[in-house]
């Protein structure tokens, strides 16, 4: 049994059984106390499954149950995860953009500045310091005395909390990374 969180999902996967009489797999979900109610989030043969309707920073409870052609249900593996808090809002994971995008993130406690890195591929093209947690993206601009274009591709952005004066160059841990695409 495995157990992920990934960007705002828990991902479940387990081996099937090799009993020729099983049928499907149930996974049943709860906050993560003991006496919440379990409802079923999950019925069928794969084996994987992505909860994506949690909430991040929220714990959740999770059984998986294997049930045979007859109905008989397994006593199940009980799994504790927690939804990951995810820092990066907009443009969301993976999403598809015409124009410039304003990249937003949530502020960090003891954040006097940020570090925003672009990336295109494995090439940095693009960083900057602001102080506040978004910045707009422009068309055009210059970095490392080169001129960058968004153009259409996949981008993949980072950012990190800067705690004191920039000149310190002290940051807090990542607060994640993300992909947008542009078409045009």
């Amino acid at each position: 049994m495995q157990v992920e969180s990934i960007n705002r999902a828990i991902r479940l996967s387990w081996a099937l059984p090799s009993d020729p009489d099983f049928d499907h797999i149930e996974v049943q979900r709860s906050s993560s106390s003991s006496d919440a109610p379990l409802i079923t989030v999950y019925s069928g043969s794969a084996s994987s499954f992505t909860d994506r309707s949690v909430n991040g920073g929220t714990s959740y409870r999770y059984v998986i149950v294997t049930v045979d052609r007859v109905g008989n249900r397994s006593a199940g593996i009980t799994v504790a995860a927690t939804a990951r808090l995810f820092m990066l809002l907009s443009p969301r994971d993976g999403a598809t953009l015409k124009k410039p995008p304003r990249l937003v993130w949530r502020s960090w406690p003891s954040a006097t500045y940020y570090n925003l890195q672009l990336f295109r591929g494995s090439q940095k093209i693009f960083s900057a310091w602001p102080i506040r947690p978004g910045l707009r993206i422009k068309k055009t601009w210059i970095f490392g005395g080169k001129r960058y274009t968004l153009s259409r591709g996949t981008y993949r952005w980072y950012v990190w909390p800067g705690l004191g004066p920039r000149s310190a160059t002290d940051y807090g841990p990542l607060l994640g990374n993300s992909s947008f695409t542009v078409k045009r």
